[in-house]
């Protein structure tokens, strides 16, 4: 998938799973203010109607104490009663609705009733009770009168008796308790309501967690996905292109990027391969002999570097040869260039094939050739003297006469310069040819040939006689 259609999906999925987050919080949010409203509204309802219960009691107390005593502040206890209830005094500062406020109270319920049936009922019942209120009136008015008539004097008398019977009838008890009856039922039905909207209050949290448990599944559902696929197809490539680069930046020119992501990281490994394949065509021609397909001497002295580092990292030996076809001048004034051209690619064919691999080859110019090996004199002085022996046996002239090459071995010593190591292989060399030819001389650099700089030690020649 490529990298911008996978970040437009991502931007659209996160987006949705905000979208929707938000949407479910607000919806909570909603529903949780509308219950915690509601049951606020229901408690102070409640608290209400107890107060119209309450009040009711209180005036039927002080009425009938007034009536029974004649003592004004009964009587004023009752007109401080029915005062408050009908907004003329304030509310007492206690008060659980509207503390301090002049408001009726038949005015609070109706903006505190959950529905209108319940201010339906109770509306009835204070209407009721306001009318018990004006029955007791009359009973204090009686009471007040009679007071008059007797100037304070014994209560008693048919106007007495008269609001006595108004506050202590059937009728007045009759009266209460149809007051009562729709309040204690309203009363009863308000703290059912309350009870459930505590219910549904726990409802809406369960809810509200579960649907916060699911948004976090769904987010975990979207990001770990995400998260997985940045990790494989975005950061994992990204980590191996960039060891990729610094390989180059390092010279393994060799190395190739098996990226088989289906974006643009995988896009720019396959360019990056197909200029390392370039780059590396272009390389192998600029290091490369064209006539033999060796290397040419510019890739040989960087190779050289390469070995002389790896000695000094790890002690690993390296030993150098320099190789030249003997009489190959000859050759050439003798058959021409073309056949000389010939014999200097089939000489190349066989050093292929007697070196191992990682063993570099070159063609150091005209009839000169080198290897460098990994290992001691010894190792090089064996596969010199295989070289050397398959070309005197392979090659042949147009007069049947076999073609023949020196071949010179240098080992080099720690801490040795390159032109050092490749002096003394042409020195090596130049025993060879000034010695016969056909034969192998290796340069002594053995404690015991410190005191001879210049000692060459040769291996047999084609007649088997060491020289």
């Amino acid at each position: 998938m490529p990298i911008a259609r996978f970040l437009k999906i991502v931007n659209i999925l996160l987006v949705s799973v905000l979208a929707l987050a938000l949407c479910s919080v607000w919806l909570l949010n909603k529903r949780a203010r509308e219950n915690q409203e509601q049951a606020e509204r229901t408690r102070a309802f409640i608290e209400l109607t107890h107060e119209l219960k309450i009040s009711s009691h209180l005036l039927t107390k002080f009425v009938r104490l007034y009536v029974v005593t004649g003592n004004p502040t009964h009587e004023q206890e009752f007109l401080h009663v029915a005062r408050q209830r009908n907004g003329e005094q304030p509310r007492p500062h206690n008060a659980a609705v509207a503390p301090g406020m002049a408001v009726p109270l038949i005015q609070l319920l109706r903006e505190t009733a959950p529905s209108p049936e319940d201010f339906r009922l109770v509306e009835e019942a204070h209407a009721l009770s306001q009318k018990l209120v004006d029955l007791e009136n009359a009973a204090i008015n009686a009471v007040r009168q009679m007071q008059l008539k007797n100037d304070g004097g014994r209560l008693s008398g048919p106007d007495w008796e008269r609001a006595v019977d108004m506050v202590f009838g059937v009728d007045y008890v009759a009266w209460q308790q149809k007051i009562l009856e729709p309040l204690l039922s309203l009363l009863g039905t308000a703290r059912q309501r309350a009870e459930a909207s505590i219910v549904e209050q726990a409802d809406t949290a369960i809810l509200g967690s579960s649907i916060e448990l699911a948004l976090l599944i769904l987010m975990l559902g979207t990001v770990l996905p995400l998260l997985w696929y940045s990790r494989t197809y975005i950061l994992q490539p990204l980590r191996r292109i960039t060891a990729f680069s610094r390989g180059i930046g390092q010279g393994k020119l060799h190395q190739r990027l098996d990226e088989k992501a289906h974006n643009e990281i995988g896009q720019l490994a396959t360019t990056l391969n197909i200029m390392l394949d370039r780059l590396e065509d272009e390389m192998a021609k600029s290091t490369t002999d064209p006539l033999t397909t060796l290397h040419n001497r510019r890739y040989f002295d960087n190779r050289v570097k390469e070995f002389r580092t790896d000695h000094d990292r790890d002690g690993q030996p390296f030993s150098l040869l320099g190789l030249d076809i003997d009489f190959f001048k000859s050759v050439n004034d003798t058959w021409g260039h073309t056949y000389g051209d010939e014999v200097l690619r089939d000489f190349a064919a066989i050093l292929k094939g007697c070196c191992r691999e990682g063993d570099v080859l070159a063609r150091m110019g005209g009839e000169e050739f080198s290897i460098l090996i990994r290992g001691n004199a010894g190792n090089a002085w064996t596969l010199a003297e295989r070289i050397r022996q398959n070309v005197e046996n392979t090659l042949r002239l147009p007069n049947g006469k076999p073609v023949t090459c020196s071949v010179g071995v240098a080992q080099y010593q720690p801490g040795q310069d390159i032109s050092i190591l490749q002096g003394n292989a042409d020195d090596a060399l130049y025993r060879a040819k000034h010695s016969g030819r056909n034969r192998v001389c290796i340069f002594d650099d053995t404690p015991e040939g410190q005191g001879m700089p210049r000692q060459i030690t040769a291996s047999h020649n084609s007649q088997g006689k060491l020289q």
